[in-house]
This record gives structure tokens, sequence and C-alpha cells, in this order.
């Protein structure tokens, strides 16, 4: 409606559709007929169609405002989530500068790092050295230098360094700064170069001489004497070692030790890529085993192992050779000892000989340790007769070392090792953490105060016999030519003529072809001898 109150159109409500248009045309027609009889009847049809506009309209209402019901929920959905948005927005743009402020306190550390990286590193390479250690027991200089005295260390000094330089310099190591250090017993391997007669001098100390020498030509070269015993050397080549292979300042350590089984198991956890070995006298064969790069200077070291040499029996000791097996059992022989007469005590078809010589000026040597120094501990006998006297009762627990026809050293046979005597010895050692001492549990001659390897109670019984296959297998660096009854390592292959493992992997493969086993003389340890017959 209008603001006079009257209906909208001419007073007539619009109908839209053609339902509307169907309903007037008969509200038109019935009001046609009957609206001579009630003046009201004309206002019906408008009231109605007025009615059904309102109910359209009142329709439209309900469908705008649920319609705007629908966008308000909307409208407020979209705005908590762009509320949110703008939270995390603001969040994660505070986020960023920490980050920001973070990473560039990183970048800053990281620069200083690397600053302090680069300094340490420079201080590093700014002093490389090499160091040379060596144990002079066994790799031992070339005698004509020797035999020089203090020229021939001098002279030994400048070769030795001048031959290191060359080899650093071809791995691409250059500095002056080379330490060498020769450990070694200075007396034991003096009296053993002169007592074999590899050293052609009459000066009793030319050792010391060339050791002063080559200590003077070169100021970084050291020649130590730690005196008698093999441990004394050993100990202190490993102390050396184990310092300069933490050493960062140590570019290259070259390890002089390779004539020595026992080196090897001390180099294992190592295993050092700065490490190099210097072979001088063959290479144990435990060394096999090792991927270091090797060297070898044959101008300052011999390269033959000093016990190649004929070597003077100890006092009481005689080595003179006998005659041919066939030409040993004479008359005299027979008459002395027949076997039908051997006395108690004696195996049958053993002859005992007893051997005199004339006082060693130096007097009795210290008990041999199979090195040279076993060499040079004996000092120059006089000259030896045998006397074949009267058999003499010997006693089965007496030590004694075989030799055969050669004069070659001959091992013992061992009986068959006991399985479980082997096994529960491997279980021990590993409970104990180090082997046990062969010294204290064969012979009994351990006098090391503070030895490594592990005593405790004695080993008897088949762990006892178990321990000394072991030991066996372990090579004697005197080899064939080995004199001490006490020594407890081996001195040859157990069957040279058909060894399983062959030349290359047998410990003990040196003369495996021409060695002869058969032992035909029994030395004991005070100098008597008995022919095996």
């Amino acid at each position: 409606m209008n603001g006079h109150g009257s209906q909208p159109y001419g007073g007539t409500p619009p109908l839209t559709g053609s339902l509307s248009h169907t309903y007037v045309n008969e509200l038109n027609s019935h009001n046609h007929g009957v609206q001579d009889q009630d003046p009201a009847i004309k206002y019906r049809a408008p009231l109605v169609a007025y009615q059904k506009h309102q109910e359209e309209r009142h329709a439209i209402e309900d469908n705008l405002l649920e319609s705007y019901s629908s966008l308000v929920i909307a409208y407020r959905e979209k705005f908590a989530e762009c509320t949110r948005e703008k939270r995390n927005a603001a969040m994660w743009q505070k986020q960023h500068g920490i980050l920001e402020k973070a990473l560039e306190h990183s970048h800053r550390a990281l620069e200083h790092t690397e600053m302090e990286l680069q300094s340490i590193r420079s201080a590093t390479d700014s002093d490389p050295f090499a160091f040379v250690i060596i144990d002079g027991d066994g790799a031992v200089f070339h005698e004509d230098l020797i035999a020089r005295g203090e020229e021939g260390g001098a002279e030994a000094a400048h070769q030795l360094q001048k031959e290191i330089k060359d080899f650093l310099h071809q791995h691409g190591l250059d500095t002056d700064l080379i330490f060498v250090q020769v450990i070694l017993n200075l007396e034991g391997l003096n009296k053993a170069l002169l007592s074999t007669n590899t050293v052609k001098s009459s000066d009793p100390n030319i050792l010391a001489k060339f050791g002063r020498g080559f200590g003077r030509a070169q100021s970084l070269f050291s020649f130590i004497d730690v005196g008698f015993g093999k441990e004394q050397a050993d100990n202190k080549v490993r102390k050396i070692y184990e310092s300069m292979e933490k050493n960062s300042h140590c570019k290259c350590i070259i390890f002089g030790g390779c004539h020595d089984n026992g080196y090897a198991a001390f180099l294992e956890p190592f295993r050092s890529q700065k490490t190099c070995l210097l072979e001088t006298t063959p290479t144990a064969a435990e060394f096999r085993k090792f991927n270091f790069t090797r060297l070898n200077f044959d101008n300052v070291f011999r390269s033959e192992p000093l016990l190649t040499k004929p070597v003077p029996p100890p006092p009481g000791f005689g080595l003179t050779p006998f005659p041919p097996p066939a030409a040993r059992v004479t008359s005299p022989v027979t008459e002395t000892a027949p076997k039908s007469t051997t006395p108690a005590g004696n195996e049958p078809g053993v002859v005992a000989i007893r051997t005199h010589k004339k006082e060693d000026s130096d007097g009795p040597p210290p008990p041999s340790n199979n090195t040279y120094a076993a060499i040079g501990k004996l000092g120059t006998t006089g000259a030896q007769t045998i006397d074949i006297s009267k058999t003499k009762k010997t006693s089965p627990n007496r030590p004694y070392l075989l030799l055969n026809s050669k004069n070659q050293r001959v091992d013992i046979p061992l009986p068959k090792v006991d399985y479980n005597a082997a096994k529960s010895l491997e279980e021990k050692k590993a409970k104990n953490g180090t082997n046990f001492c062969n010294k204290y549990h064969l012979t009994q001659t351990c006098t090391q105060e503070h030895c490594k390897y592990t005593h405790g109670p004695r080993l008897v019984g088949p762990e006892l016999l178990a321990l000394k296959h072991k030991t066996r297998g372990l090579q004697c660096s005197g080899g064939l030519q080995c004199r001490d009854v006490f020594c407890t390592l081996g001195h040859h292959c157990q069957t040279p003529a058909n060894c399983s493992y062959g030349d290359q992997d047998c410990r003990l493969s040196n003369n495996h072809a021409e060695l002869d086993i058969t032992p035909t003389l029994r030395v004991y340890d005070d100098g008597m001898r008995e022919l095996i017959q």
C-alpha cells in the first residue's frame, strides 16, 4: 500500500504467472454476477490478492533471512580464519626474525670456528716432522761402516738422512725435521759383531764410537743403549711409537722392527696410514698381513741376519762339528760306553761326551736371549778338545737341546695337544685380557718387575703343553743357530719335507727343502754332549 492507504497499481494487486491470471478472471466473472447483490464483493478479490502477495513477500523475506544468516556464518568463519592467519603470519614473522638472527649468529660462529680450525691446521702443518724408530738389535748397520768407528757413524747418519728425505719427498712430505732413534743393547751387539768376526776391528769399543759419530753428525739422531734384556729395547720402541702415533705434528713414522714377530701383534690395533715399515733382514712372517708402505735402506743396513755367520760356542758349550754319522761309532767310543753296559739313567745307544775349553777372560755370561745378544755375551773362547771318557749318569729331567748332523738346531718333538686343554687356555687368555708369560710358565725365568703378560698360578699338565705348542709356533730369531737350551720358540717347520702350509704361508718356512730334522747330538745346559746312535 501507498501512503494514502490505497492499493497500488490502481487498486488491483499485480499477480504474476498463469495461476494469478486465471484466478483473477474467475473472480471477476463471479463478481460481475453478484456485485449488484453485495457492494463489498468488489473488495474481496483485491483482499485475497493482497493476502497472496503478503505470503509471497514473507516467503521472500524468510529466504533472504536464511541467506543472510548463511552469509553471516560464512563471514564469521572467514573472519576467524583470517584472524588466525594474521596471527600465524605475525608469529611466523617473529620466528623468521629470530631464525635470521640465529642463522646470522651461526654464520659468524662458523666463520670463527673455521678461522680457529685454519689456525690449528696452520699450526699443525707449520712444523711437520718424520720419526724413525729402529730396533738396533735386529736392524744392524753395515759392518764396513761400523768398522770405521766415528767416521763410519757420521757417514751412516748422513746417508740415512739423505735416503729418508728422498723417500719423504716421493710421498709428498718435504721436511727437514727428521728424528731417528736407534734402540739397542750396545754391549751385546758389540760383542756379537766382534765375536763372530762380522766387524774386523781390534777396538773393543768400536760400536760405541760408531754410535757417537752417528749422533754427532745429525743433531736429531740418537743412538740409545738400553743394556741387556730383550724387553728393555722392545718396551722403549713400543712406547716411543705410541707417543709419535698420537702426535698430530708427526706425519710419518718409519718403523724398523720387522725382524721380530713380537712387534706385529703390537702394531695390529694401530693400522696407522702414516706408518711405514723399514725392512732390513728378512721380514718376520706376521708382518705379511699389513698393507703398510715398505722401504729399505740397503746402503745403510745389513740385509742378512747376524746369526747366519759362524758363532763361537759359549763356555762349556762346545760346538765343534762331529764326524759324519757313519764314522761316529769307533772302537774307542764303543769301548767307553758299550750299549750292553749303559749306566742307569742313560738311553741305549747314547754316548756321553764332555768338552773342555780354556777359561774365558770375561767370566761366565748372562743367560742367552735368542737374539744376536746371545752371541755377544759369549766372548771369545779358546781352543777346545773333546774328551771321550767313561759315560756319566745323566738325569732325564736335565734341560738339553738337539742338533742334527750339520750342527743345526732341531726342536724336541712335543706330544699331541689336547683340544679341550687348548680351548681352556684360550678362554683363560681371553678372561685375563693378555697372553700368558712364556718365560714365567715355561722356564720360570721371568724377572720383569711389571711384566705385562699373565703370571698367576703356573700352568701344569695339558694346559702347559698347549702353551708349549702355541709358543713353538713363534719363530726364534736365532733360527737353526740358536744354542739356548731354555729357548721355547720354534726353530724350524715340524714337517719341512711335506708342509701342508707351503713356503708362502708357513711361519717357519726357512730351509723347508734341505733341512734334516733327525737329531744326532744332545747338548745339556752344562756343556755335556751325548751322541744319539
